[in-house]
């Protein structure tokens, strides 16, 4: 891993990393959602941990 792309992950909080990894494995906003025990309606938090873990 990168010097920058660590130093980016280390500022995120955990919550956030769990939502990059997820996604990064190619899992939809539903399905992140379904793993962090989330309720169904929670893709637009899911979609704040995207714009915030990509900054």
């Amino acid at each position: 891993m990168t010097e920058p792309l660590a130093g980016a992950l280390a500022a995120l909080t955990p919550q956030e990393r769990k939502i990059v990894r997820l996604a990064a494995r190619g899992l939809s906003n539903r399905d992140i959602a379904a793993q962090l025990f989330l309720s169904a309606a929670s893709p637009s938090a899911i979609d704040l941990g995207y714009s915030t873990s990509y900054i």
